[in-house]
């Protein structure tokens, strides 16, 4: 499986689900992939991390999700039009 393919997984999870932590994204990742025969090692698992920094640099996502939650590893859907185009993006390949 690929970077983009991972992505658009995440990128489902979080159109659904916009208030979230990474632990969650990334057990719902770990568990669509091994759906689909995934092997799931280290390289997997730091891609998946690698796919949600992305998503933090290009402010799609950002840190906190309620005012008792501000700070990593909580997270919310910043701009769900980015988040929305970046899906569009992956999934035009």
């Amino acid at each position: 499986m690929n970077k983009f393919e991972m992505e658009l997984i995440i990128l489902e999870y979080l159109k659904e689900n916009p208030y979230t932590n990474i632990i969650e994204v990334r057990d719902h990742t770990t568990k669509a992939l091994q759906m689909r025969g995934v092997e799931i090692d280290d390289n997997t698992v730091l891609l998946i991390n690698s796919i949600i920094w992305d998503l933090i640099c290009e402010r799609i996502l950002t840190p906190g999700k309620n005012m008792d939650n501000l700070d990593l590893p909580f997270i919310h859907v910043d701009n769900m039009d980015k988040l929305k185009n970046r899906f569009n993006k992956n999934t035009d390949f």
